[in-house]
């Protein structure tokens, strides 16, 4: 009998998904090098994106993650903002200019709202 994709229950608000991908014609392209830069990405985009990874396979050809995806709520500008720096750790300048425009109206209202 074939079991439930999704592991959790429907009440809890939280979804399970396991990802995977693999290379075009299952060719070995990931040496180690590529796999430490997809696991830093990997990473990176699962704090951007707010979901938990619980584990993940990273092997030569494809690779395989498993996610938690909490229930949608409304981001703060702040956490908007924290997520965006986790995403670019080293912004251009045009992006540091940019995000220094947006920042500054965010830091006011905390300010305020102090």
């Amino acid at each position: 009998m074939r079991e439930a994709r999704i592991k959790v229950p429907v009440d809890s608000g939280d979804a399970a998904y396991h990802c995977i991908t693999r290379v075009v014609n299952g060719e070995r392209l990931l040496d180690e090098s590529a796999r430490e830069v997809l696991r830093k990405q990997l990473w990176q985009v699962a704090e951007f994106c707010g979901v938990r990874i619980h584990t993940y396979a990273i092997l030569s050809n494809h690779f395989h993650v498993l996610l938690m995806v909490p229930q949608r709520a409304p981001l703060s500008d702040a956490e908007l903002l924290r997520r965006y720096r986790r995403l670019y750790p080293a912004p251009t300048k045009f992006q540091a200019a940019r995000l220094d425009v947006i920042d500054g109206p965010c830091r006011d209202r905390s300010i305020m709202a102090a």
